[in-house]
C-alpha cells in the first residue's frame, strides 16, 4: 500500500510539472477590447492572418500577389514607407523563381551611441 501511494503521487507530481511547463509557455491573451492600439494584440494580428491565409500563396501562385499587396496596404496605412525588392532565387532543385522582398523601416525611438 505503501508503494503504491509513493507511486501515485509520484505520477501526480509530474503531472503536475509537465502542465506547468506547458502552460507557462502559452502566450496570454486579451481581449482586443483592452489591450491598447499601441500596444500588441494577438486577436488583431490573427485577423491579418486570417486574410492573408484564405488561399495559397506561395512564390509562384496565383494569389502570391494579392498576399504581398494586402501586406504593403497594411503597412501603409499605419504611414510606413515601403517597397518591393525584386530578385531570383534558385532551390535545391534547380527551379528558378522570380520573388519580391517586402521592405519598410521602423526607425527607433532612442539614440544608439554604442556605434553597432
Amino acid at each position: 500500500m505503501k508503494s503504491f501511494l509513493g507511486q501515485f503521487f509520484s505520477l501526480l507530481l509530474l503531472a503536475l510539472f509537465i502542465f506547468l511547463s506547458f502552460s507557462t509557455l502559452m502566450p496570454l491573451v486579451e481581449p482586443s477590447a483592452k489591450v491598447p492600439k499601441t500596444e500588441f494584440s494577438v486577436q488583431r494580428a490573427f485577423k491579418h492572418v486570417k486574410k492573408i491565409a484564405q488561399a495559397p500563396h506561395y512564390v509562384g501562385a496565383e494569389h502570391h500577389s494579392e498576399g504581398r499587396n494586402y501586406i504593403v496596404q497594411q503597412l501603409q496605412v499605419i504611414a510606413l514607407s515601403v517597397h518591393t525588392q525584386n530578385g531570383n532565387d534558385i532551390n535545391d532543385y534547380v527551379d528558378m523563381s522570380n520573388s519580391k522582398n517586402i521592405i519598410t523601416i521602423i526607425k527607433g525611438t532612442q539614440s544608439d551611441d554604442s556605434g553597432a
